[in-house]
């Protein structure tokens, strides 16, 4: 899946909501801050179950767990990638790699 989280200042000039429902439906353009800490973990979750049924966006104990239970060779197959600056994204980005076992790649644009 393609997650874009637009925290940008300047205004879209495009609508995030309705490019999302018609383009593919792997890529998603969201306004704002998405909460890490169950996103992540819902969308391995989702993938790894096949389960149509799983909520994306709401925190589930039942999802986590079965997450945390999936193998370290599945694990390994996931990674996260972050392109930013932000420190406060960075450190629960990291947090959720070492709790999940899922790699980090971090990158900016501060050349």
């Amino acid at each position: 899946w393609n997650l874009i989280f637009y925290t940008g200042k300047t205004q879209l000039t495009l609508d995030a909501e309705e490019w999302s429902n018609n383009h593919s439906s792997n890529c998603r353009i969201v306004k704002g801050r998405p909460h890490f800490s169950y996103l992540i973990p819902n969308i391995v979750f989702g993938n790894e179950n096949e389960d149509e049924s799983f909520s994306l966006w709401e925190q589930s104990e039942e999802q986590n767990m079965c997450v945390k239970g999936l193998h370290d060779d599945i694990m390994k197959t996931w990674g996260m990638m972050y392109c930013g600056g932000s420190k406060e994204v960075i450190s629960a980005l990291r947090g959720i790699s070492i709790d999940y076992n899922i790699d980090l790649h971090i990158d900016s644009f501060a050349w």
